[in-house]
């Protein structure tokens, strides 16, 4: 590869910094090995990646003394809303990094000054069309799902969304406070998980499995289709936004306060926002990326996938993340234990 910008950005940092490692907290297959291997020749520094497959659990380890094993962390733009003023991040819009002005505007803002956008998307369904062929329109296909695909059914498994699934398909608000409509999106899920597979994040599910997968429909996020693809070597997933509407959201990246940030982290950062980088990450791992300048490299193809860009007619049925109270969240995550009890 032959990125002149990011070989003039990345020199100021070979002449200051001596080789380091630097630690990565995030999805699985959410980051190109091969930008990892040129970033490394480019530099010296040694990126070393580690998964989680729980927001829960990666929250928690934010929350704790355990975020100092970590340089960068991959979150949501709604934990960084919900934690930002727990000043356990760096204020990365400080640190004046590189390629940040390559985003668009509205996911700088969506991500805000302690994170860097990386991805973003929508929440919506997968489902195997050789077997699904009336398609599917509706979140009642998940929450209930018809008697001969209902054990071949996942949710997600998540604080904030899984309800907010089961309150769009009630036809709420995502993040409503009202006592009466989160019962009775809890009943609804309570139903649910009588009825499917179990609450469970299908890549890593499908990761698990490959071949011998049986799942059919699982609710996931966008350019998750892909990786479930790869995994189970099922070309006929596809993936949709139901009528009802959805959820839309940004993934960034941000740096953990309970130490210093390194000078390779920025550096590393300022790889990533890149237009070339950002471009191989995107059409390699097929996620939608929020760097404008990328798309005007990236293939017709790419342009071309509603599950990566948008239309706007989802967009405009779309939901954005809106901040709770610490109660609210802990109402929350309550519903959430309940439904995972044995």
């Amino acid at each position: 590869m032959k990125f002149t910008t990011l070989m003039l950005t990345l020199s100021i940092f070979w002449q200051t910094v001596s080789a380091e490692e630097i630690t990565l907290y995030t999805w699985d297959e959410y980051i190109s090995e091969q930008v990892i291997d040129e970033f490394e020749r480019l530099t010296n520094h040694k990126v070393t990646v580690f998964i989680y497959d729980d927001e829960i659990a990666r929250d928690a380890i934010l929350l704790s003394a355990q975020a100092q094993l970590y340089d960068l962390v991959l979150v949501d733009n709604n934990s960084v809303m919900q934690y930002q003023h727990k000043h356990i991040f760096h204020k990365l819009i400080d640190q004046n990094i590189a390629g940040r002005t390559n985003h668009n505007e509205k996911w700088n803002q969506a991500c805000g000054d302690y994170a860097m956008p990386y991805a973003k998307g929508t929440i919506g369904i997968a489902y195997r069309k050789s077997i699904i062929k009336q398609g599917i329109t509706s979140w009642q296909s998940v929450l209930e799902p018809a008697a001969d695909i209902a054990k071949n059914t996942l949710m997600l498994a998540n604080d904030m969304d899984t309800l907010a699934i089961s309150l769009i398909a009630q036809g709420f608000d995502p993040f409503s406070i009202n006592t009466a409509e989160l019962k009775i999106a809890f009943d609804a899920l309570k139903k649910q998980k009588s009825l499917i597979k179990g609450f469970e994040y299908a890549p890593s599910y499908t990761a698990e499995h490959t071949t011998s997968s049986e799942i059919v429909v699982a609710a996931i996020y966008s350019g998750d289709t892909e990786a479930m693809r790869r995994h189970t070597k099922q070309d006929d997933w596809t993936y949709t936004v139901p009528k009802e509407g959805t959820i839309f959201w940004v993934d960034c990246y941000l740096a953990p306060s309970i130490k210093p940030i390194k000078q390779a982290t920025l550096a590393f950062l300022a790889y990533l926002n890149q237009p070339e980088v950002a471009k191989i990450n995107a059409e390699e791992l097929w996620i939608s990326t929020t760097n404008d300048q990328a798309l005007k490299l990236i293939s017709p193809q790419y342009l071309a996938d509603p599950e990566l860009m948008t239309p706007d007619a989802i967009i405009n049925r779309s939901h954005s993340y809106q901040t709770l109270t610490n109660q609210q969240i802990i109402q929350r995550n309550r519903i959430m234990a309940t439904l995972n009890r044995k």
